[in-house]
């Protein structure tokens, strides 16, 4: 499996660049996992949404590119480079990644934000265990589509847990009532 290596960003977002300091931030991922911390407004959001709009690109033809607001240019982007060596790219001129598992990842939703995080850790009962497997499918899940029991189409992920939560829910009920 190929792992992401090194993240570009070119006039996107926080990223400027200009004719008198023509910038290409790169981050050195190197296959490993990304921390991200530092002092407002000197951005970390702009890394994010920028990996997260990479992906989503992929799956939304109609995703337009965040354009750092004081770039005159028209030469943005975001590239991405793979373990592989493989060079991935979504850019201000309509250039997206295309590859079937860059889509899957996207529908897949494994971008969390702090305040899903949040969510997570404090909106459970006192002495109660958290319920990851519902954050999972609410949440990472949502929009991964799965093919149903009789494979004659693929639905969401969280729209399959819904129905089974409902038919057992219905199941209960009427041992109740019986």
């Amino acid at each position: 499996m190929s792992k992401i290596k090194i993240i570009q960003f070119h006039n996107y977002a926080a990223f400027y660049s200009s004719t008198t300091v023509p910038n290409v931030y790169i981050i050195q991922v190197n296959g490993q996992n990304l921390l991200l911390y530092g002092e407002n407004g000197s951005g970390k959001s702009s890394v994010y949404k920028g990996v997260k709009d990479f992906f989503a690109a992929a799956a939304n033809s109609q995703l337009a590119f965040n354009k750092n607001i004081r770039s005159v240019d028209n030469d943005g982007f975001i590239e991405i480079t793979m373990s592989d060596n493989t060079k991935l790219k979504f850019a201000e001129d309509g250039t997206k990644p295309t590859d079937t598992w860059v889509k899957n990842t996207a529908k897949m939703q494994s971008f969390i934000t702090y305040r899903e995080l949040f969510q997570l850790l404090h909106n459970h009962k006192p002495n109660s265990t958290i319920n990851l497997f519902d954050f999972l499918v609410d949440t990472l899940l949502s929009e991964y589509e799965l093919s149903d029991i009789q494979v004659t189409q693929t639905k969401k992920a969280s729209i399959l847990w819904r129905q089974i939560i409902s038919r057992f829910e219905i199941k209960a009920i009427t041992k109740k009532l019986n």
